[in-house]
């Protein structure tokens, strides 16, 4: 009975111990501060598998889209509604539009922002430079980035 009691008692004190010791305090607030951390990073990687999902989807569109022009072309082909330099005009268009499409998605992956807000810009850096938006394009899928440029005032 004795030896429990001095258990016990010796429990006790090491409980109250712990709470007062500062390093073990210090622990605890660093692995709370670890915890909370932890739920800020599982809601960060959400986001970005909702993003991802979201910039896949564009994607499968874009290329919906170029596929259903192409067919189009092929039939106004067919009919002979065309001729060799407007096909040729619109194939160019159409690798155009592909490649502003997918400069879009590089800078919606890397700046975080809508696809109506990388088109602006892409736009807005075409301006700026006075270059044409599919070279700006070309920039930024060979670089990640939109070109380096002196802002006009």
């Amino acid at each position: 009975m004795i030896e429990n009691t001095g258990l016990l008692a010796a429990e006790k004190i090491g409980n109250n111990f712990a709470k007062s010791d500062p390093i073990t305090g210090d622990i605890e607030r660093h692995i709370e501060g670890l915890e909370q951390q932890r739920e800020v990073d599982r809601e960060t990687i959400r986001e970005l598998h909702e993003q991802a999902d979201a910039d896949q989807a564009t994607i499968r569109a874009l290329h919906a889209q170029a596929e259903l022009d192409r067919a189009v072309i092929d039939h106004l082909e067919a009919e002979g509604l065309l001729g060799r330099e407007k096909i040729a005009n619109l194939e160019i268009a159409l690798g155009t539009a592909r490649r502003i499409g997918a400069a879009m998605g590089v800078l919606m992956a890397r700046q975080k922002v809508t696809d109506a807000m990388a088109f602006d810009l892409l736009r807005d850096a075409s301006h700026d430079s006075q270059r044409k938006l599919r070279d700006v394009a070309d920039v930024v899928l060979m670089t990640g980035a939109l070109p380096d440029m002196p802002r006009r005032s």
